[in-house]
């Protein structure tokens, strides 16, 4: 689930990212920008990083899942139960 929400909002963080990162962009609005990462890099420049991102995301939301699983366990035969 985390790795799948990383696709979606990805373009905009890299723009974002660019717009505060990169002196030529310091002046460009958000779809300005866009634009000219696109023009230049094309689409897979809105992706660059992505995929360490990703990998990232995949072990730190299975821990989250994991973590969320085991307490949510330990409450209900703990508190709600007696």
């Amino acid at each position: 689930a985390g790795v799948a929400y990383w696709g979606v909002p990805y373009p905009a963080d890299t723009v974002k990212s660019k717009i505060q990162t990169v002196p030529r962009f310091s002046s460009m609005g958000f779809v300005e920008a866009f634009k000219t990462i696109v023009k230049e890099e094309g689409i897979a420049g809105l992706y660059k990083g992505c995929g360490i991102t990703c990998a990232r995301a995949a072990p730190s939301h299975a821990l989250l899942f994991f973590f969320y699983e085991a307490v949510s366990d330990y409450l209900a035969t703990h508190f709600l139960y007696k």
